[in-house]
């Protein structure tokens, strides 16, 4: 048997071997599969699900990478954001544009490689793909934004036995879907399970119900009642998910109802929950509610609130003239060990000074405060070099 250093070093040398073939663009024959025995391995099937899953893990950060994110670190800490409007990839057709930013030519490169790199394992080496490798190969091709492909692929799977189409295989694609804007085509991959003979579990309706929010509210809705028709028991993260749709679109009593709902069935609300209640009540100009909620979450123990929770009261005090309430609110949220955005440390600088308050906020909260977001730019200058400048010219300042 083989040390597992040494099989971890050829799992490596493998998978670098197939990448550097799609980005040369080189074919997938049966002298590349000749070639490949002979100086990497001496087994006659190198490859291993794990093996295939990792190439085609990797083709998208590859091939996919938009154009603004080329600079990114890997190890990024900086989450993924959704676009937050449908995208219509009929109209980026016809524009010849792609929405998400990337290199079209560069985005058919990869999805061609990993499609031929799919089927050579399997004629040349008679690999025989599972759930696994076809989720992983589905998921390149949702990533690709070829959804009719990516139908057709899952089809062949399930009509020639090339791999088990599961209920956690497209789950996993209505996540990806709704991560590349496609929220219509990711609430349909829900209504399409049935074609392949999966049942929804708790997990699929939650994502369905999750990524319906952003598209149509009374959808989310429908597919939470069909939760709770099956029996399945909805976690905090379905709650939270409805009750930020109804609060951003001004459905507060909907919200209230299944805020009470939760609590009901044992469900312990979160930060996040609070959070959704706080920011709708500010914007409304209702912030002694907001307030409520703020110190209900406290008195109830369900969170610690952070810059998230105070940042709305304290914009909505200011502007309607209340900067001194607002400043007690900005010195809580230090005291509680939270920095605030260097937005509203200057809009409450700011209104203190315009009513000749300055003196309230005194100068060991400022150099917490400004110490605060100092740090914050060095942490995210290590990732996004363009801040150098910003940070280099607020040192200056200060100076």
């Amino acid at each position: 048997m083989l040390p597992l250093h040494h099989h971890h070093r050829h799992h490596s040398t493998l998978i670098n071997a197939i990448l550097s073939i799609m980005l040369q663009d080189r074919p997938f024959d049966t002298h590349l599969a000749s070639s490949l025995t002979t100086t990497i391995t001496t087994s006659a099937n190198p490859f291993t699900s794990q093996t295939v899953s990792s190439i085609l893990k990797s083709v998208p950060r590859f091939f996919f990478q938009p154009i603004t994110q080329m600079g990114r670190q890997p190890n990024s800490t900086l989450r993924h954001r959704s676009p937050l409007r449908q995208r219509r990839l009929d109209s980026e057709s016809q524009k010849r544009t792609d929405g998400s930013r990337r290199n079209p030519s560069r985005v058919q490169l990869g999805l061609a490689k990993s499609i031929q790199f799919y089927y050579w394992v399997e004629d040349e080496f008679g690999f025989v793909h599972d759930d696994v490798t076809v989720r992983e190969m589905a998921v390149v091709v949702a990533k690709a934004n070829e959804v009719r492909t990516m139908w057709e692929f899952l089809k062949e799977c399930r009509g020639r036995g090339r791999g088990i189409v599961s209920t956690t295989t497209i789950t996993c694609l209505m996540k990806v879907l709704g991560e590349e804007g496609l929220v219509r085509e990711a609430v349909g991959a829900f209504y399409r399970m049935k074609q392949f003979g999966c049942k929804p579990d708790v997990y699929s309706l939650q994502t369905g119900c999750r990524k319906a929010v952003r598209r149509r509210l009374w959808e989310a809705n429908h597919l939470f009642r069909l939760m709770l028709f099956k029996g399945f028991v909805p976690d905090v993260v379905t709650y939270n998910c409805l009750i930020d749709g109804c609060c951003k679109t001004y459905r507060i009593g909907r919200a209230l109802e299944l805020f009470k709902d939760m609590k009901k069935r044992s469900c312990m609300p979160n930060r996040v929950t609070y959070n959704s209640f706080i920011r709708y009540y500010s914007v409304v100009n209702e912030i002694d509610k907001a307030v409520e909620m703020l110190r209900q979450m406290q008195a109830m123990g369900h969170g610690v609130p952070t810059t998230s929770s105070y940042t709305p009261i304290i914009h909505a005090l200011c502007e309607v003239g209340r900067a001194v309430e607002a400043c007690n609110f900005l010195v809580e949220l230090v005291n509680g060990g939270s920095v605030p955005r260097e937005y509203t440390y200057k809009l409450v600088s700011d209104a203190l000074n315009s009513l000749g308050n300055a003196d309230l906020l005194d100068e060991d909260v400022r150099r917490r405060i400004e110490g605060g977001i100092m740090d914050r730019y060095c942490c995210i200058m290590k990732f996004k070099p363009a801040m150098r400048h910003r940070v280099l010219t607020r040192i200056n300042n200060t100076c």
